[in-house]
C-alpha cells in the first residue's frame, strides 16, 4: 500500500473541488448500477448515530463496512461492522435499517442494492469513507479487543481516489487496485 501525506491547508475551492469530483463519481454509480437505491449524506447519518440507536422510525440500524480486511484495518465508521460480520448475524439486524459503506460508494451501493432485493431495509452512504472524511467526521481503528481508537488515516482503495479525501485525513491505498478488486 502507499501513503499520500495530508495537506496542512486547504482552501474552500479545493475542497469544493474534491466534493464536486466525488458527487459526479456517485451520481454515475448511482444511475448506471443501483439507480433505486435510495442514499444518505454523511452528516444525516452522524447525527442519527449521536441521536441513538434507533431511527425516526423507532427502528434499530446497523452500519456495514463493505471492503476488504485490508482496508478495515486501516479505519472504520465507528460502531461499524464489516459485511462478514453482518451476514453472520444477519438475522439480528432483519428488523433494522442497514446503511452500507465503502471507499466511495460502488461497492456498498451494489450491496445495498441486493439486500433491498432481499427484503431488508438498506441504504447506501452517498460518498461513503471518502465523502465522510470530507465532513470531517471520525473514523476509528478497530482493535482485536473491539475498541476502537479515533484515527486520521483512511484506506482509499486506490490512488485515483486518494486525493478525494479529506483534508485533515492522511490516504492510504492499494498501489493495484485492479488486482484487488478482481480477488473480492
Amino acid at each position: 500500500t502507499g501513503v499520500q501525506p495530508s495537506w496542512m491547508t486547504s482552501s474552500d475551492e479545493e475542497r469544493q473541488q474534491r466534493r464536486d469530483e466525488l458527487d459526479e463519481l456517485c451520481t454515475g454509480y448511482k444511475s448506471s448500477k443501483f439507480p433505486s437505491c435510495p442514499e444518505v449524506e454523511p452528516r444525516e447519518l452522524w447525527e442519527s448515530m449521536n441521536a441513538s440507536d434507533t431511527t425516526s422510525e423507532g427502528k434499530k440500524f446497523v452500519i456495514v463496512d463493505t471492503r476488504r480486511e485490508e482496508e478495515h484495518k486501516v479505519s472504520m465508521l465507528p460502531g461499524s461492522v464489516t459485511q462478514r460480520e453482518f451476514e453472520t448475524r444477519r438475522e439480528a439486524h432483519s428488523n433494522s435499517t442497514v446503511y452500507c459503506y465503502c471507499t466511495v460508494g460502488y461497492r456498498s451501493g451494489i450491496y445495498a442494492d441486493k439486500l433491498r432485493r432481499e427484503g431488508l431495509e438498506a441504504v447506501n452512504l452517498r460518498g461513503s469513507i471518502v465523502a465522510w472524511t470530507q465532513e470531517g467526521l471520525p473514523l476509528v481503528k478497530r482493535e482485536h479487543d473491539g475498541t476502537e481508537t479515533q484515527t486520521k488515516q483512511v484506506h482509499a482503495f486506490g490512488k485515483q481516489w486518494a486525493h478525494l479525501c479529506g483534508a485533515d485525513y492522511s490516504a492510504v491505498y492499494f498501489h493495484h487496485p485492479i488486482v484487488k478488486a478482481v480477488g473480492q
